[in-house]
């Protein structure tokens, strides 16, 4: 552990006196706040919270990490200090850990400085810190992927501009994997493998205050993965490859191998697990009640909720969308196999438009936009959409949104989306029954009776017999509490009289 704590100060010291960890601190407070104030127009979504920081975070750490990483090694080979640590009667993961160590106290000096943003929205309106918290546990997990990621890198060249841009590459690539444009592109099954590869899909749970033991079991397997594939490169140079050294060695590539077959193992194996999971929000934004999963849990035929939300609509709805859409996904989750959730932007798409107006009547709100010279209107899509068997209810925006009038202006909130949209879905499935779902229903002892007298019967008439027939028996064989049976009135003079008593 001495070892390790040497070398991390040791790299902590050297980063500050290049200059490099300062000029990058600076560079990232700069854009964390343009990107905060300027790209994200906090002030005009109306809204206390970090979202706007936390949706480009992903993005501003590859560039970060991948400074603060390349380094790392690359200096210590072009300097020819290298050879003399690799000398040290040190363990290689000693040196690995303490470079980690280093970065990732690098990283967390970077966010600390934009704690005062977080202070500041606070003092703005009411600041829910469970996302927060959520956000910035989310942040260290990524920036540890990243980082072991560019360390990795930096171990297999003496050139830091090819470290640099290496990092940048394969950061971005695992960033790019899980955002929603390639998913959409990849289809149903494959594009759900994508988002679970995406280090940037991973991460929304995680900053919207649902801290998934799924995502940092992912950023765990990943960046171990990477720490031992980065202590191998070394190990390579460290140990001779002649006699017992090849040896050494062929056992060190099946720890990689190990590594990562365990790695892809844990991920494979939490994958369905989706109990274990914290909500931080103060209010359990995202935690569905307990009345929302049984019905969930009765559903009988698939269920599917579709969120048409527009990209281009009015800036104070804007980010009630992500909200709205991370509700909807949990209710895919309680929902397992029963319930399917997908976004749809009609804006772009007026054959969508087109479709959703006249199938199910679901119409944008145009909401009008003031600028500094006009005042225009836009049309905003906000709505939800349940499709349970032929049956489909709405979920409309007035349903959703509370609007409220101030001076000249409005302000718009989420009212109870939950209490909404499961009201819908208990009314979508009553008005929609399968016929087993009818027969389950029946009272113990129910019976299904045909009376029919096959001698008098034409051939047509024998025929559609036989078919009632059929057909009584697959009703019957759905569940207990029915019975079939089939009388035939002229065998019995008594029934015939009875039936023609009872039923005319």
């Amino acid at each position: 552990m001495r070892a390790i704590t040497s070398m991390a100060g040791k790299e902590l010291r050297a980063l500050f006196q290049s200059q490099v960890a300062v000029l990058f601190l600076a560079l990232f407070i700069v854009a964390n706040n343009l990107t905060f104030f300027v790209v994200s127009r906090f002030f005009a979504r109306n809204l206390a919270d970090l979202t706007p920081m936390f949706e480009w975070l992903p993005i501003s750490l590859i560039v970060l990490v991948s400074a603060v990483a390349m380094r790392a090694w690359a200096e210590e080979e072009k300097s020819g200090t290298l050879e003399v640590l690799l000398t040290l009667p040190v363990r290689t993961m000693d040196l690995v850990l303490g470079k980690f160590l280093a970065g990732m106290a690098l990283v967390a000096i970077a966010l600390a400085t934009t704690l005062p943003l977080a202070f500041t929205v606070a003092m703005v309106g009411p600041l829910d810190w469970g996302p927060v918290i959520g956000g910035y546990l989310g942040a260290m997990l990524l920036a540890g992927a990243y980082l072991s990621i560019g360390l990795c890198i930096s171990a297999r060249t003496d050139n830091q501009v090819v470290a640099l841009m290496g990092t940048v590459a394969v950061g971005g690539l695992l960033y790019l994997i899980g955002t929603d444009g390639v998913v959409a592109l990849l289809g149903s099954s494959n594009g759900q493998i994508a988002a679970a590869i995406g280090t940037g899909s991973r991460f929304e749970s995680i900053a919207r205050g649902v801290v998934d033991l799924r995502d940092i079991a992912y950023y765990a397997s990943l960046t171990t993965f990477f720490l031992v594939l980065n202590g191998y490169f070394l190990d390579r140079r460290r140990i001779d490859p002649q006699g017992r050294g090849q040896q050494r060695l062929a056992a060190l590539r099946l720890l990689v191998l190990l590594t990562a077959a365990n790695a892809l193992a844990l991920d494979v194996w939490m994958h369905p697990v989706r109990f274990l999971r914290v909500d931080l929000t103060e209010n359990q934004d995202y935690t569905i009640s307990d009345v929302t999963a049984g019905i969930l849990r009765e559903l009988d035929e698939p269920l599917r909720i579709q969120g048409i939300f527009s990209e281009r609509s009015h800036p104070k709805l804007q980010p009630l969308a992500p909200q709205l859409a991370a509700l909807l996904e949990e209710y895919a989750i309680v929902g397992g196999d029963r319930v399917t959730t997908e976004i749809l932007d009609p804006s772009g798409d007026d054959d969508l438009a087109d479709l959703l107006e006249q199938e199910f009547g679901v119409r944008p709100v145009p909401m009008p936009v003031a600028d500094r010279n006009e005042t225009r209107i836009v049309n905003s899509w906000f709505h939800v959409l349940l499709r349970y068997g032929d049956k489909h209810a709405v979920v409309a925006f007035n349903d959703l949104v509370e609007v409220e009038q101030t001076d000249g202006d409005f302000d718009v909130r989420l009212r109870d989306p939950e209490y909404d949209i499961t009201k819908a879905i208990k009314r979508v499935t009553q008005d929609f029954a399968t016929t087993e779902s009818l027969v389950a229903k029946l009272p113990a002892g129910s019976k299904l009776l045909l009376y029919a007298t096959p001698a008098t019967l034409d051939e047509m008439m024998t025929a559609n017999l036989g078919v009632m027939r059929k057909v009584a028996g697959e009703l019957a064989a759905m569940g207990d509490a029915l019975t079939f049976e089939q009388i035939d009135p002229s065998a019995d003079p008594a029934v015939a009289e009875r039936i023609a008593g009872e039923y005319g």
